[in-house]
């Protein structure tokens, strides 16, 4: 912890002064107590060690704005009650509950008796001075204007006589705490921001409407003076409008990344799973996304992404990004399109294909082997490749066999005009098509 040198800080005091020095500390815990600089700074000083320093030690952490609480009590102008007044600057007062931390701008109504008020509100008036002593201070009095005219002229002729010196240059503990005070200002300024963005103030908003809301915030009492607090307020409000079109622009940025992000994830794993479309339209994937994104993805894309981006910006992304992914995906989709040709046609034969099958496997390397090119389709697109295949030739089976069965049974019954006459058409394409799907062709 970096120490300090103050003139509060009662280094080698008297036992009775420290203990008068304790008396006035804002708060005492062990051998630390918490004092204010008279600029509305904290510093921490150690009876035990004499030492004074800026930060705060252990014990004292996140306690700040309880001790700017205490500190603004006890400069309060005036109290009653659970009441306390307090200058807010510009001359004007705002009134303080103790009780429920609430701040206003009226004199509370049970504020007590005018009167009592203002006298307490007002110093109280000098003590009478003896009569020997008003005397002599009407002599002082009048002789004053002439010592002074005389002074005065002895001053502007000395400053005529003296050539003007150089300005001092600072010390390095002056310009160290010069920078400290500075970092101090900065932190809490920045605070004092997020407390206004966190009370949802916005543009236009007069110190008075506000103050109420944000007079208790610790944040609020982290700033030493009112004038200051104010004077950050007026800047925050009169740029918080550009603050806010810029918020906006970067959840729109932000919003627009990570919806692209997704399509592109999205696409690519469609393309491993064998279900890529590239005439699926966004409509039509919004309509039945909800069976094929997880719950908490989905819930995640609706919240930073959809729920910024209007439609039309949706569909513009879903068209360029199908667009690339289609464009960066076009040789590789070309090769599929042959393997899946070469299978079909050195496999039509076969009744089962598989990718754990051997042959299947072999047969993918005698293609790459005759393209006389290197593979650029992964292993796993390769099985998708095998996997279309098979489908394919399972519907071109199913196809053909109902067409057989079909033109089977029409045969049957032009031919033979017996009771197989009374059977429906239908009946007949309902048993060939069982047939199908109790026992499938691979």
């Amino acid at each position: 912890m970096t120490a300090m040198t103050t003139d509060k800080a009662p280094m080698n005091a008297k036992k009775d002064d420290q203990e008068q020095y304790l008396l006035n500390a804002i708060s005492v815990v062990g051998p630390w107590s918490v004092h204010d600089d008279d600029d509305g700074r904290l510093f921490y000083y150690n009876h035990e060690t004499n030492e004074s320093q800026w930060t705060a030690p252990d014990g004292f952490h996140g306690l700040e704005g309880e001790f700017m609480m205490k500190l603004m009590l006890q400069e309060a102008i005036a109290r009653s009650g659970v009441w306390s007044a307090h200058d807010a600057g510009n001359g004007t007062l705002y009134y303080f509950n103790e009780k429920t931390r609430e701040s206003v701008w009226e004199r509370p109504a049970d504020w007590g008796v005018e009167t009592e008020a203002d006298q307490k509100e007002l110093p109280p008036p000098p003590p009478p001075l003896p009569p020997k002593k008003q005397r002599e201070e009407r002599t002082l009095e009048g002789k004053a204007p002439a010592k002074a005219k005389k002074e005065k002229k002895s001053k502007t002729k000395k400053h005529e006589e003296q050539p003007v010196e150089a300005p001092r240059e600072p010390t390095p503990e002056e310009l160290a705490l010069q920078q400290r005070r500075e970092e101090d200002r900065k932190r809490y300024s920045e605070q004092f921001c997020d407390m206004l963005r966190d009370k949802k103030i916005m543009p236009f908003c007069k110190w008075s409407v506000a103050f109420p809301q944000i007079a208790t915030d610790p944040r609020f009492l982290a700033v030493p003076t009112m004038d200051e607090r104010r004077e950050i307020f007026e800047d925050f409000v009169h740029h918080r409008r550009t603050d806010l079109k810029s918020e906006k622009k970067q959840k729109l940025k932000d919003a627009k990344k990570r919806f692209t992000k997704f399509l592109r994830d999205h696409f690519a794993a469609q393309r491993l799973n064998g279900a890529f479309d590239p005439k699926l339209t966004l409509s039509l994937f919004l309509a039945t996304w909800e069976d094929i994104i997880d719950p908490g993805q989905l819930k995640a894309v609706k919240e930073e992404a959809l729920a910024f981006l209007p439609l039309a910006v949706q569909e513009k992304l879903w068209d360029k990004e199908m667009s690339a992914f289609l464009e960066s995906t076009k040789v590789e989709r070309e090769e599929e399109d042959r393997l899946r040709a070469y299978l079909m046609d050195k496999l039509s034969d076969r009744q089962y294909i598989s990718w754990d099958d051997l042959v299947i496997q072999d047969n993918v390397r005698a293609f790459y082997s005759t393209q006389g090119a290197t593979a650029t389709l992964s292993e796993a697109l390769q099985r998708v490749v095998v996997n279309q295949s098979r489908k394919t030739r399972r519907t071109h089976r199913e196809t053909t066999t109902i067409c057989v069965l079909v033109t089977f049974s029409i045969s049957i019954a032009l031919e033979f005009k017996t009771s197989l006459i009374s059977i429906p058409f239908s009946l007949l394409i309902s048993i060939a098509i069982a047939i199908i799907v109790t026992f499938p062709l691979s």
